[in-house]
């Protein structure tokens, strides 16, 4: 393999073509690389069809992408959606990192719950972990059996979930923010088949209403609005296929006294209207 410009010769770089079993997975791991880079090193594009993925072992690296400049220290990642114009280089005189370039169905949805406010370089909780996992994609990508494909696509999905860990905020507010969400939480299990609002959910939360609902939505990937309508959507569905109750008594079990919102909302979250939906599952 030639390595580019500055880039140490006991590096790695793997590149990988997907085969059918490879296109069948969640994530498609398409490069990955242990680069030991020196000054001088950098990457510049304008579009690649793919996500990246950085983290840093030693030194540190600077990286271009939405308008913004970031540095990536050691121990830290990020991911770069590389359809958008991005750049990255060598910060000093030394940046030692794993990178991976991927895509998947779901991978622009995962990385917009990841960043909503756009990228941001992350600390690992547990540095060892992630570069366990790093260290595990890199011999599975050396593979070539159905096997190694799984194995690549779930630790794409373990290093998401750690990078999702870390982008919580420090560990005494998320603590505080934890409690907070599980109370509402607990609320919604406890209160859905009555008509409750926003306000009586997150009534006595030490927080704006405002600040509450974007650490709600960080921590459930749903506001407290969408996520009670789930709930009753959910518990809709055990209604119609365990009872006999007319559609309107589900109605009003779910929290809903007006029948024409709940098929609306029915419908808008399963495709199918209530009678429907337990009609499929009869017949199933």
């Amino acid at each position: 393999m030639h390595f580019p410009a500055a880039v140490s010769e006991k590096s790695r770089w793997l590149s990988l073509t997907s085969g059918q079993s490879r296109k069948a997975m969640p994530f498609r791991l398409s490069e990955i690389g242990v680069f030991y880079a020196g000054e001088g090193y950098g990457i510049k594009r304008a579009f690649h069809d793919s996500f990246l993925f950085l983290y840093t072992l030693k030194g540190e690296g600077e990286v271009q992408t939405e308008d913004k400049s970031l540095r990536l220290s050691a121990g830290h990642f990020l991911g770069i959606d590389c359809r958008l114009p991005h750049a990255y280089h060598t910060a000093g005189k030394r940046w030692d990192f794993c990178w991976f370039h991927f895509n998947g169905p779901q991978t622009g949805a995962l990385f917009e719950l990841l960043y909503p406010e756009g990228p941001v370089p992350l600390a690992a909780e547990d540095p060892l972990l992630c570069e366990k996992y790093l260290r595990d994609l890199l011999r599975a990508a050396s593979g070539g059996t159905l096997q190694d494909d799984a194995e690549m696509s779930l630790g794409i999905h373990a290093l998401y979930a750690e990078a999702l860990k870390a982008s919580v905020p420090g560990r005494k507010e998320a603590s505080a923010a934890d409690a907070s969400v599980r109370k509402v939480l607990e609320r919604i299990r406890s209160s859905y088949s009555r008509p409750i609002g926003i306000d009586d959910l997150i009534r006595d939360v030490p927080m704006s209403k405002y600040h509450f609902i974007r650490v709600f939505k960080r921590v459930t990937g749903l506001t407290p609005y969408n996520y009670l309508i789930l709930y009753r959507i959910n518990k809709a569905k055990e209604y119609l296929r365990s009872t006999e109750l007319q559609v309107s008594e589900i109605a009003l079990c779910c929290g809903y006294a007006d029948l024409s919102n709940f098929t609306r909302q029915f419908k808008k979250h399963t495709k199918l209207s209530p009678l429907a939906y337990r009609k499929a599952f009869s017949e199933a």
